[in-house]
């Protein structure tokens, strides 16, 4: 039996175990992209107020 052939009879003899870790990545995967979205606004925008030279001061 080829390795390929064995991961999919195994992924298809446990379609629980293979949704549950597919949504685990799909999840991770999301988390990931959205903590990046957040990082780099936050960064821009503390970006804008320093170039601004407004009075509010950023810690």
């Amino acid at each position: 039996m080829s390795l390929w052939r064995l991961i999919f009879t195994n992924l298809r003899r446990h379609r629980v175990r293979t949704a549950i870790g597919a949504t685990g990545i799909a999840l991770g995967v999301a988390t990931m992209l959205s903590v990046v979205g957040v990082l780099s606004g936050a960064v821009r925008m503390f970006e804008r107020i320093l170039r601004s030279d407004s009075e509010l001061v950023v810690f």
